[in-house]
């Protein structure tokens, strides 16, 4: 018979499997920078939305800063 898995069972096996890596230190530096930078492509982009030719060679760009940018759920708009 099919014994499902549980939350916890999984959490166990992946905990002796190794499956985590431990964080040794949070560097908050690092994500501001991270964030700045992510930020200033998204202004970016959105002046480059408004002043693009149909026709011009930054789409790809801003296609692909977009679709980078997809997972953290900002609009372009």
């Amino acid at each position: 018979m099919y014994n499902e898995r549980t939350q916890k069972s999984i959490y166990t096996i992946c905990n002796q499997e190794g499956s985590f890596v431990p964080i040794a230190k949070l560097d908050k530096d690092l994500i501001k920078i991270m964030l700045q930078v992510a930020l200033l492509d998204f202004e970016a982009v959105k002046d480059w939305k408004k002043n693009s030719p149909k026709d011009g060679k930054q789409w790809n760009a801003i296609y692909k800063i977009h679709y980078e940018q997809n997972g953290k759920r900002l609009n372009f708009r």
